[in-house]
C-alpha cells in the first residue's frame, strides 16, 4: 500500500517501478545525507553493496540480480 494523489488520506496498491523507484530514491537520499559529496556512481555502488542477497529466489526467472533494498545498513 502507498499514498496516492486523490486525497491526503487515500491509499492504493502499487507494484513494479511505480513502487520501487520512490523507495530507491529515498534510500539514495539517505546515503547523500550522510555523504553529500558522493557521486551518482558511488551511490549506486553503495545501494548494490548494502542490498540483501538471495532472498527472492523466484526472481531468477526474470534474470534479476536477486537483491533487496536494505536501508537498515545506512548509518547516519
Amino acid at each position: 500500500m502507498s499514498a496516492v494523489s486523490s486525497s491526503d488520506e487515500a491509499t492504493g496498491q502499487k507494484s513494479g517501478t511505480s513502487m520501487s523507484s520512490p523507495q530507491v530514491a529515498g534510500a539514495a537520499t539517505l546515503y547523500l545525507q550522510r555523504n553529500p559529496s558522493m557521486t551518482p556512481e558511488e551511490v549506486k555502488e553503495a545501494l548494490v553493496k548494502d542490498a540483501s542477497r538471495g532472498l527472492m529466489s523466484w526472481f531468477y526467472q526474470f534474470s534479476s540480480p536477486n537483491r533487496l533494498l536494505n536501508v537498515g545498513r545506512i548509518t547516519m
